[in-house]
């Protein structure tokens, strides 16, 4: 494993370098430094000049399925950037449309990347879905996490890459190993990365508009994504649309602990708005038990994390219910 000056020039965003050394025909574009990284997966880093990255790409198109020590293709690298755009991710897939559902050691294709670290990209999220809808519906494989090798410093040195383009970028890499391993052993889908990294409204409706049954899917502990929503205290403009798309069907879903949203809802806590927006489909569910034997109102005075206004919502729901069920008996 070597740490080329094509590498080097990569890191650097040295034009002039990158296309000279593209021209002598070798393999250094193939070459892997001790992250099993080619130049191209650190040139797509950082969203770089699209025709840049074209000529590096051109001069070697079968690096762009060559994977590092994580399994990651540079596209993955890539969709991990926050301000990565269409056409950095185009010239990529051009080369190599099966890149898109390409997985990384975790199980993670492109999209979970740009759902789990650039949320708010709506533009290349929607391009990836367009691409391969089918990614919406994979979920990450729940095994061991991908070998990894800490960072302890921001300058460069040979195979320490991803570190001086931006500062930074070491805690970047750091922050992603743990919150990756963290979600594969959550088993989540991409609707669930995305809730959970804030995505907004609009590219959560575009996900559910190409594939609307991921609302119901569920991850390793058998929550939905709006349990996810309520677990992460999302905004009510998220929630709101998840419970209309959703309907009584996601309200009503219980996790492996048998909560409902509701109940994370009282855990977490949440707004006024967003605890009337899901009793409004179920009343009758402020009385509902989780596994522990606990009803709503337990959970929120137990948590504490519910402020006065919502409690008292519950309060009232609960003493409503009750005189309904009475007069009815």
């Amino acid at each position: 494993m070597t740490w080329t000056l094509l590498h080097s020039a990569c890191e650097h965003l040295d034009a002039k370098s990158i296309y000279d050394r593209c021209k002598l025909g070798t393999n250094e574009p193939l070459e892997h430094d001790d992250h099993g990284s080619t130049p191209l997966h650190i040139l797509a880093w950082g969203n770089p000049d699209p025709q840049l990255l074209q000529a590096l790409v051109a001069s070697c198109p079968v690096a762009v399925s060559d994977k590092d020590v994580h399994g990651d293709t540079a596209l993955h690298v890539a969709c991990s950037f926050p301000e990565t755009t269409v056409k950095v991710v185009k010239v990529l897939l051009d080369a190599c449309p099966t890149s898109v559902s390409m997985t990384n050691k975790e199980g993670l294709m492109p999209l979970h990347m740009a759902c789990r670290f650039a949320p708010n990209n709506e533009a290349v999220i929607g391009y990836l879905i367009d691409a391969y809808p089918c990614a919406l519906r994979s979920r990450i494989k729940m095994g061991s996490p991908a070998p990894f090798r800490k960072r302890t410093s921001l300058r460069n040195k040979p195979g320490d890459h991803f570190v001086s383009r931006e500062v930074g970028a070491t805690d970047f890499v750091e922050a992603r190993f743990r919150t990756i391993t963290a979600q594969v052993r959550d088993g989540a889908y991409p609707l669930h990365m995305a809730i959970k990294a804030g995505a907004p409204t609009s590219v959560l409706e575009m996900m559910l508009k190409e594939a609307d049954d991921v609302m119901y899917m569920m991850d390793k502990f058998g929550q939905t994504p709006l349990h996810v929503a309520m677990a992460t205290q999302a905004e009510d403009g998220v929630i709101e649309m998840l419970v209309e798309n959703g309907g009584m069907k996601a309200v009503l879903a219980k996790d492996k602990s048998e909560n409902l949203p509701i109940h994370l809802a009282a855990i977490h806590g949440c707004s006024v708005r967003a605890a009337k927006g899901l009793l409004q489909k179920c009343l009758p569910s402020i009385h509902e038990k989780n596994a522990a034997g606990l009803t709503i109102m337990d959970l929120a005075l137990e948590s504490g994390k519910c402020g006065e206004d919502v409690l008292r919502l519950f309060e009232i729901t609960k003493d409503e219910t009750q005189e309904e069920d009475e007069k009815k008996e």
